[in-house]
């Protein structure tokens, strides 16, 4: 492949270090060159580049002996810096955490060493993965478009991902924040089974619904970024393949923006094309998973953060501060029947499964908007962005089930257009197969 090495798929990429075609140590400084030089993307908090130019000549040393090499072998990837990295200060994005070094990996950041990748740096986010971007930190911009919000809140990844300043990047997702960026930079992105990885080392924001999980600039990166994430063995039959797609019964009724009705009219075509059965199906409502994520996620974060709210709010955001007050006054009663149907939810998407294998939905309902923006049009009315972007996304998180974002056509004059796919809990490989199709269909993916 021609071009410069940070251009390159993840996937090339470790095949090439694998077969002495190519160092790591090449890699980890090409990368760096390209964060150094496009610094106004504001995808970083904190690069590491000392650590990960020693990482990479250790990891050249295992090649040249003819070591056995994992899946992210030399590999530069990036953290989102709610993620703990031992000797590395992790801040979530705010000042209340900042000075923070943690004297361990992240039990995901250790998996990932062990498949021998290397840690690049830290990626920017809204902070603590709840609100908007600290002007302490800054909002990253879009690499496709600098005017264009990341959405959040794994922007910082997203960006870095999407121009060349990592192979590929972790972020988490409570409520879309994995696939909200993805979708907003036209990358792959997936939210796991709930579970499915563990959570220990990430600053949370609702342990039941934090999730963390790849975001890739293909479907074989992606693939690539979960076999070195220390998923556990759920020793379950493997699954089968998948034959019917489901289609929300009540698409027909939602508004959505052109991009994402062709999306999704795209997607839906190739697929039959290819054989599946495509079919209704009635999923809970998005109202009701937006109502309950937030519900839980606002209280536990503003339990979490309540010392820090009442000694120092002036150092919150002005937007984060207003989330967490609200948290801190949710009745418990309200908790109680937020938890309470969230189990009903979970219910119902079990129902949902039982006649389809895969669900076939928007990843958002509006196109790519301008960063800064409080509301958005849509079919001629205005929105709060908020809820206009989050209303694919939540029940991933109240359900547990897995979740894919996966570009169906190529890139033109912004980032590709994408849909989201979801599966039945632990079938990532249905998901990861079907996006590999519309991808195929689409087109190779785009060059950084």
């Amino acid at each position: 492949m021609t071009g410069p090495i940070w251009s390159w798929p993840l996937a090339m990429l470790r095949d090439d270090i694998a077969a002495r075609r190519v160092s790591p140590v090449e890699a980890v400084t090409a990368v760096i060159g390209r964060i150094e030089s496009r610094r106004q993307i504001n995808a970083f908090i904190n690069v590491t580049a000392e650590r990960a130019l020693a990482d990479a000549r250790e990891r050249e040393q295992a090649v040249m002996r003819g070591d056995a090499l994992g899946p992210l072998h030399g590999v530069p990837i990036a953290l989102k810096d709610n993620i703990a990295t031992r000797g590395v200060e992790t801040t979530a994005g705010s000042p209340v955490r900042a000075g923070w070094i943690p004297e361990a990996d992240a039990d995901v950041v250790v998996a990932l060493r062990a498949a021998g990748a290397i840690v690049i740096g830290k990626n920017n986010l809204f902070e603590a993965a709840f609100g908007a971007a600290h002007p302490r930190f800054g909002e990253t911009l879009n690499p496709w478009d600098q005017t264009l919000s990341c959405g959040g809140s794994s922007s910082g990844s997203a960006a870095a991902v999407a121009d060349g300043q990592a192979f590929g990047a972790i972020g988490t997702d409570t409520g879309g924040s994995i696939r909200i960026p993805a979708t907003m930079c036209g990358l792959v992105g997936l939210k796991l089974t709930n579970g499915l990885v563990s959570n220990r080392g990430v600053i949370p924001v609702s342990p039941g619904l934090d999730v963390v999980g790849p975001i890739a600039r293909s479907i074989r990166d992606a693939e690539l970024m979960l076999a070195g994430m220390g998923a556990k063995d759920v020793r379950r039959e493997p699954p089968r393949p998948p034959e019917t797609i489901g289609i929300p019964a009540d698409l027909g009724r939602t508004p959505l923006a052109p991009q994402a009705e062709r999306a999704m009219n795209v997607a839906k075509r190739r697929l039959e094309r290819q054989g599946f059965r495509l079919r209704e199906v009635t999923l809970p409502k998005s109202a009701l998973s937006l109502d309950v994520m937030w519900t839980i996620a606002s209280a536990d974060i503003a339990e979490y953060y309540r010392n820090e709210l009442g000694r120092r709010p002036e150092d919150f955001c002005p937007q984060v501060r207003r989330n967490l007050i609200a948290g801190s006054m949710i009745p418990a009663v309200d908790y109680i029947r937020a938890r309470r149907l969230q189990r009903h939810i979970r219910r119902r998407m079990a129902e949902a499964f039982s006649d389809v294998d895969v669900v076939l939905m928007p990843s958002m309902a509006i196109a790519p908007y301008p960063s800064g923006a409080e509301r958005v049009s849509l079919a001629g009315k205005e929105y709060d962005v908020l809820p206009a972007i989050m209303q694919f996304t939540p029940l991933a998180n109240v359900s547990g089930y897995p979740a894919l974002i996966a570009p169906v056509e190529p890139a033109t004059a912004g980032p590709p257009p994408t849909v989201q796919l979801y599966g039945r809990p632990y079938e990532e490989s249905a998901l990861l197969s079907i996006g590999a199709i519309l991808e195929r269909l689409s087109g190779p993916p785009p060059g950084v």
